[in-house]
């Protein structure tokens, strides 16, 4: 995924309780590719839990392995495989079918929830995630705050940037299919300058609002990968791309393997 650097979001509250020793701390778990990322939600998390950080599902399985988690923070395009795919191997494992999991995600939760709403214990969170947001809905997960949407959705509506950049997100989830899509159309679907949004992209996302429409066309490439049996060049005509030797690039930039590795080890788990 694009690098992104620490959200900005009103701080989010914290429930009143007494220190508790590291070793009887609840343990959340991190999986994104993204370094500022991980620190970003370690800082929101670290005082309060034991935080583990990992960029690939490798280190995930280690981790899983060697200590007791109770909270995986996840991200949906991952080095070599996605969070879908393992979210699905993961919660075949007995021990880990209650196990919550939040997906942090740069893609729609609504075409991410339809694939994964049947697992216990799941549930998705945008970025530019909101820090309120994020927070409470872990604390939720986590059997320590209760679940307050009302508060939540108040607390975005005063977040101006994140209503812009959520709002040109959407934009592009609506028209990626469009080989046409420009920084322009996205801009006035925002009703701001390019300038303007190109800026608050960098700043709240860490990349471009045309760094989003590759993510965006990368997820739904994986996601006809992972379903359908279709040649490469049908699959990146359905995301947008009409040059196979682009689609290519841009797929292994994210992945870190061609569409062909990727779909064989997406199917090679059971």
């Amino acid at each position: 995924s694009p690098k992104a650097p620490k959200p900005q979001s009103p701080k989010a509250p914290k429930p009143q309780s007494p220190s508790v020793p590291l070793a009887d701390k609840k343990s959340i778990l991190v999986i994104d590719d993204e370094k500022p990322v991980r620190e970003s939600v370690n800082i929101l998390f670290y005082e309060d839990y034991k935080m583990f950080l990992c960029k690939n599902v490798k280190q995930a399985y280690k981790i899983l392995a060697k200590h007791k988690i109770d909270l995986i923070i996840l991200d949906y395009i991952l080095p070599e495989t996605d969070g879908i795919t393992f979210l699905k191997h993961l919660k075949g494992i007995p021990a880990y079918a209650e196990l919550p999991v939040i997906f942090l995600t740069g893609v729609a939760c609504t075409e991410i929830m339809k694939t994964i709403f049947f697992y216990n214990n799941v549930c998705c969170i945008e970025k530019p995630f909101n820090i309120y947001e994020l927070v409470i809905t872990a604390r939720w997960k986590l059997g320590d705050m209760p679940l307050d949407m009302k508060a939540i959705e108040e607390n975005k509506a005063k977040d101006t940037e994140h209503a812009i950049v959520t709002g040109a997100c959407r934009f592009i989830r609506e028209n990626y299919t469009n080989p046409a899509l420009t920084p322009g159309l996205i801009a006035e679907s925002a009703g701001i300058n390019i300038a303007k949004l190109n800026a608050t992209f960098k700043k709240r996302l860490g990349h471009t609002p045309m760094d989003q429409l590759d993510v965006c066309r990368i997820k739904k490439a994986m996601d006809i990968l992972r379903l359908l049996k279709l040649g490469m060049a049908v699959v990146a005509r359905q995301t947008g791309i009409t040059n196979l030797k682009t689609f290519y690039n841009i797929f292994k930039k994210y992945t870190r393997l061609t569409p062909k590795k990727y779909k064989k080890a997406v199917l090679s788990i059971k």
